[in-house]
């Protein structure tokens, strides 16, 4: 129930710098393919793929020390 009211709530989100435009709906989608199927389901763990790969990129960019193609911010970092 968790995932799908955040997978709802996501989809009514704006975009940001973490969630640029179109990559909402593709981790809302995954994030409600993970809750409506068993973890071991095969589209549930192929949407947990998909949001490793999208993690990973949060963190880069909210970390503030990496750019979203995991390149530094500035060269002092």
């Amino acid at each position: 129930m968790f995932l799908k009211e955040a997978a709802s709530q996501m989809r009514e989100a704006k975009p940001t710098l973490a969630f640029p435009d179109r990559y909402i709906e593709h981790v809302a989608f995954a994030v409600e393919t993970v809750s409506l199927n068993g973890f071991l389901s095969p589209p549930a763990a192929i949407a947990s793929v998909y949001l490793a790969t999208r993690f990973e990129f949060y963190f880069r960019v909210l970390s503030g020390k990496l750019n979203g193609d995991g390149t530094w911010v500035s060269a002092a970092s």
